[in-house]
């Protein structure tokens, strides 16, 4: 049987903007899962970080994501972008669960709600409830209200519309064999999607979770028998702000102006 190939999209296509911050997002996530390795999180009997496992399953899906769009199969990377979302809500979900118990329930404290979905008991709850939860948190009330939340149901229907199939063109964009002069639309709103998710991502978790930016520098000081300066638990890790000024505070300023008006952590 012969091989397929598929077709050389040319320099535009193959050097697009998408595929570098893709590689800067796997990075993070990376990052991400080292960092969550370091904090004990009480609420459920599993002896590790559950975040440790979904910031790394993120940054799996993210290449992913990247390989497949170096097939030109961007059909089925809208499919995926809506798995990222999922991951993304999943996460948050279950930061202000375990946040509400440990403030309802302590010392005895096992959130049965995640606990049971640790252990295989119960499915996740639904991405309707876990979405209900995220809107009335307190902590994120500021927030949501600066959220495009219609955006984010348009890049949740377009994912829904490629794994369907629901459109014509939903097959026509994942067939890498033909030339297509959308090809490097649809590319375009493939980024616009995926930074808006992932916006979504950092904003939620630096406010939900803003212990998990901090620097190393705290216990560095530490570790050298040195006293720390004065907030140093407070600075934000470099990889964090550098991550925060490219897809918060330049496309974004009211919210990264929320962030920092609003958190523990100090951002410049």
């Amino acid at each position: 049987m012969l091989e397929k190939r598929h077709i050389n999209q040319g320099k535009e296509y193959n050097d697009h903007k998408v595929f570098s911050i893709l590689e800067e997002v796997i990075e993070f996530y990376e990052y991400m899962s080292g960092v969550a390795m370091g904090f004990i999180i009480p609420g459920y009997l599993y002896k590790g970080n559950i975040d440790r496992h979904i910031f790394s399953s993120m940054q799996g899906t993210t290449d992913s994501i990247k390989t497949i769009l170096e097939k030109a199969r961007i059909g089925d990377g809208f499919t995926l972008l809506r798995k990222f979302h999922d991951a993304i809500i999943l996460n948050v979900f279950t930061l202000i669960k375990l946040e509400d118990g440990l403030e309802n329930e302590f010392p005895k404290y096992v959130v049965d709600e995640i606990n049971d979905w640790i252990i295989g008991e119960k499915k996740a709850p639904t991405y309707r409830k876990m979405s209900e939860t995220l809107n009335s948190c307190s902590k994120l009330q500021k927030i949501n209200e600066l959220i495009n939340h219609e955006a984010i149901k348009d890049i949740r229907k377009r994912g829904n519309d490629n794994t369907h199939y629901n459109y014509l063109s939903n097959l026509i964009v994942n067939d890498n064999e033909i030339y297509i002069k959308y090809r490097l639309q649809a590319l375009d709103r493939f980024q616009t999607d995926f930074e808006t998710l992932f916006t979504l991502h950092l904003v939620y978790l630096f406010t939900v979770k803003g212990e998990y930016m901090s620097s190393s520098d705290y216990i560095d000081y530490k570790d050298m028998d040195m006293a720390p300066p004065d907030g140093s638990e407070y600075w934000v890790a470099n990889i964090i702000q550098e991550t925060l000024n490219k897809f918060v505070r330049e496309k974004s300023p009211k919210i990264y102006q929320e962030l920092k008006n609003n958190s523990f952590m100090k951002l410049e």
